[in-house]
């Protein structure tokens, strides 16, 4: 006997009969799992880096690079390996970089007109702009020297660096 404020027994829950199994709850915690695994798959399918120019807050630069003369014994895809190796160095020492590299061809757009300025494989006229860099750097002095140091001005190339101010 049990006064009232003790609970009433509960009675046991009785075994499955032996080699009896429920599929349904097998099967149910099978698919769950399923699900949640496909889920995290897709989560770091498509997660994004973090953005690194978000945690910087220091002085950034543009390096506008220009062409330099074509050199028969230099090729464009060697170019493009030393800069990227040079990017590397400069963000293992802990500098933002963002770089972008100018495909061939330019139009001009002005108030009433567009025209082709520049098309590929044109010898004349002023070097044109092929890439673009956006890199931290203390002050101007380190951001030239960074600048002096590029595999761009080493092969002959020019540097353009101006400050870059955020627009707000």
């Amino acid at each position: 006997m049990h006064d009232e404020y003790d609970a009433p027994p509960i009675a046991p829950t009785p075994a499955p009969a032996p080699g009896r199994t429920f599929p349904w709850r097998t099967g149910n915690l099978v698919a769950a799992g399923l699900v949640l695994f496909l889920a995290g798959v897709a989560a770091q399918t498509f997660r994004q880096p973090a953005a690194a120019a978000a945690s910087y807050t220091g002085p950034r630069y543009a390096l506008l690079l220009y062409e330099p003369p074509q050199s028969p014994d230099r090729e464009p895809e060697q170019d493009i390996r030393e800069l990227r190796d040079w990017l590397s160095s400069l963000r293992q020492q802990g500098h933002y970089v963002s770089a972008e590299h100018l495909a061939m061809g330019a139009l001009e757009v002005e108030r009433d007109t567009t025209w082709i300025a520049w098309l590929p494989g044109q010898s004349y006229g002023p070097p044109m702009l092929s890439g673009l860099l956006i890199i931290s750097a203390a002050d101007e002095k380190e951001i030239t020297a960074i600048a002096h140091s590029s595999p761009h001005v080493r092969n002959g190339g020019r540097v353009i660096v101006r400050p870059v101010e955020e627009i707000q």
